[in-house]
């Protein structure tokens, strides 16, 4: 084991560039190279005093998607769209001192190519480009505000046989500390606003849109695939930058997957990596952050990714456990179920997964925090087909103790 001073914000940044390599054997942080157990990460003076931060985890948790579609115009950011908003409900009022940690999840789908019942605007055989950000912002409709994230953009093909038809956003901004006097909004009305945009020279905002979740056969927008989450950590001094972890913290995680292929006919789902949790009780709070890499480059077709996250009853479960499902504020489900294609323009293909849960009774047994991955053909694989898994990512999890819950 390894003990930590703290926490790294820029941890995963470094592995979305390492799961963007495709490096091997590359683990979500350096510390679960060596499979961190039951890890407090709380300063030796911080316990002496008897003094601990509060922590408060928040979600827009289920059905977070506020529109459905997004304009494609000629030009980025014409027609910005705030696609999800994490509100002072959830948040709570914010302190001068506060440490604020948000992350989120969103799929983004394009339209049909061709005329049919799917279409929810005019068909486009372009590749339309799609950029997102986080504010925080004044109400949960204000697209302006102060800026977490920088706009990152993400070109989703349309055009066959590198087909993105689904792709899907992750982004974790650098911890924010709070300084009151530096937000645009009051200490308890301030929103947490994911935004974003499309654009392609060819677009028409009247005619042409991009979906906020995945098409359906009747032409409608299925959603439930995002998310927008926060941490926030308040220290005992408002002066301690960053604040120290609560007492009782833990973090623990794996980098051995728990398989190396998943079949591609007849379609295959399975646990790749998986963290058991001991002694969860009412008021604890769960952070994790997970990641994957599919590749495509043994196949002659692409393949369909998607992933979530789940507390399982046991370490295969692929859905939340009657157990998970019971003791959490959101069934079992840390992440919702959301994916991309893999093509063999994109591939190495990564999947970084974000979320956070409450505990709102006791677990009493062991529960586990399970990375899943389904993997469909996109085109028609061979009976027998399977879809290396390439043993780059892990799973992380931090455990705020029910005493910190505040």
């Amino acid at each position: 084991m390894q003990e930590l001073g703290g926490r790294d914000p820029n941890e995963f940044d470094v592995l979305s560039h390492v799961m963007a390599s495709a490096r091997p054997r590359m683990s979500l942080a350096a510390p679960l190279v060596l499979v961190l157990a039951c890890l407090a990460v709380v300063p030796a003076a911080q316990a002496q005093n008897g003094s601990s931060s509060k922590v408060k985890v928040a979600t827009t948790g289920n059905r977070s998607e506020l529109v459905e579609t997004i304009p494609i115009t000629k030009k980025p950011l014409v027609s910005p769209r705030v696609v999800m908003s994490l509100g002072p409900a959830e948040l709570g009022p914010l302190q001068s001192g506060d440490q604020l940690e948000v992350n989120a999840e969103a799929e983004i789908t394009t339209d049909c190519r061709f005329a049919s019942s799917e279409c929810v605007g005019q068909p486009y055989d372009f590749n339309p480009k799609i950029g997102a950000s986080l504010v925080v912002a004044t109400s949960p409709s204000t697209a302006a505000g102060l800026v977490l994230s920088p706009r990152q953009e993400v070109n989703c093909r349309q055009r066959l046989p590198n087909r993105q038809h689904h792709c899907v956003f992750t982004l974790q901004p650098p911890p924010l500390q709070v300084d009151l006097a530096a937000l645009p909004c009051p200490a308890s009305g301030c929103y947490v606003n994911l935004v974003m945009d499309a654009y392609h020279r060819k677009g028409s905002p009247k005619r042409n849109v991009v979906l906020v979740g995945a098409n359906n056969r009747n032409g409608k927008v299925k959603q439930d695939k995002g998310r927008v989450n926060a941490i926030r950590t308040r220290p005992p001094n408002p002066a301690e930058v960053p604040p120290p972890a609560p007492l009782g913290t833990l973090l623990i995680g794996t980098d051995a997957p728990a398989t190396n292929a998943l079949s591609l006919n007849p379609e295959g789902e399975a646990v790749i990596y998986s963290q058991q949790l001991d002694g969860l009780v009412n008021g604890d709070q769960i952070s994790v952050k997970a990641g994957l890499t599919t590749d495509v480059a043994l196949l002659n077709h692409n393949a369909n990714v998607s992933t979530r996250i789940v507390l399982a009853d046991d370490a295969l479960g692929t859905d939340p456990g009657v157990i998970g499902a019971e003791v959490t504020d959101l069934k079992g489900e840390i992440t919702e179920n959301n994916g991309f294609n893999c093509t063999k323009k994109a591939t190495p293909c990564p999947s970084v997964k974000l979320g956070v849960i409450t505990l709102k009774k006791n677990a009493n047994a062991p529960l586990f925090v399970n990375l899943v991955l389904n993997i469909s053909g996109f085109g028609h694989a061979a009976p027998g087909t399977f879809l290396p898994i390439p043993p780059a990512g892990g799973i992380e999890v931090t455990r705020y103790p029910a005493s910190a819950n505040g």
